[in-house]
């Protein structure tokens, strides 16, 4: 049997670990007590009140403008009023709508052995839809223009309407599409030419 050499008068414990442990989650629990206090502080401060309140009012209004929403009453507009504020309507929208961009993104769009026949807009509620019929080599090749307009992104829900027997053996072939000249911005117009040199 070996005697017991420990010479130390105390017996060694580490405690250092759990007192770091103790430590470590101490200072968390302050930490967070300090977050909560500030986060406290805020809801209760006075611009926060005054926040909620404005909050409470703005929501009372908008009560109130949705009730009286509620209780008003379309007028009946005539017919023929009517008649002349879409007419006034088409107007505007026919004299802003620009031909040269439409048949420049046309040009861009139509591969070349394709060739257009006739071109129709349609301008309703703000919203531009055309109409456009085109004489083609083939089937195929008419049915390739509808993959080429919509790989634009002017162009949109691109659908054949019709296929019919054109000159010379060509096909003639119509689409209807909606046009989105927002879609893309307008080519920049050309600079000018520099001022010759003397």
């Amino acid at each position: 049997m070996r005697p017991d050499l420990n010479l130390a008068s105390r017996p060694f414990r580490n405690r250092r670990l759990p007192l770091l442990a103790t430590a470590a989650l101490v200072a968390a629990a302050v930490a967070l007590t300090l977050l909560h206090a500030a986060l406290l502080f805020e809801l209760l401060s006075p611009r926060a009140l005054e926040r909620r309140a404005e909050v409470a009012r703005l929501e009372s209004e908008l009560r109130a403008l949705r009730e009286r929403q509620a209780g008003l009453v379309v007028a009946d507009v005539p017919a023929a009023t009517q008649a002349r504020w879409k007419a006034a309507s088409g107007v505007v929208e026919r004299r802003v709508f620009s031909w040269t961009l439409l048949l420049s993104r046309l040009e861009a769009a139509l591969p070349r052995d394709v060739r257009l026949v006739s071109i129709a807009p349609l301008l309703e509620a703000g919203t531009v839809s055309i109409e456009v019929r085109a004489e083609a080599e083939n089937v195929e090749a008419g049915f390739a223009v509808v993959a080429r307009f919509e790989s634009q992104p002017e162009f949109a829900d691109v659908r054949p309407q019709s296929i019919a027997d054109g000159e010379a053996g060509r096909v003639e072939m119509s689409y209807r599409m909606s046009y989105r000249p927002e879609a893309v911005p307008a080519p920049a117009a050309a600079a000018p030419e520099a001022e010759a040199r003397p």
